[in-house]
């Protein structure tokens, strides 16, 4: 499984990098934003696993992609 990370506020998205896991995203993704002003996104892979990433502070940047 593969997606991108923004590596600075405010820039541009890297290129599309490994995550982890196997196989593709199956899913779109789903973006929250959380009562604390982080927004938190979720996949499903083609496994069936749920995978997550938040941004670590509002408007910052995505914390590594983790199984759910």
């Amino acid at each position: 499984m593969a997606g991108p990370r923004k590596a600075v506020a405010g820039g541009a998205y890297n290129d599309w990098i490994f995550i982890a896991g196997g196989g593709s995203i199956v899913s779109d993704p789903q973006v929250v934003l959380t009562d604390s002003g982080l927004m938190a996104r979720y996949v499903t892979a083609t496994d069936g696993e749920v995978w997550g990433t938040n941004q670590t502070s509002p408007g910052g940047p995505w914390a590594d992609w983790v199984l759910i």
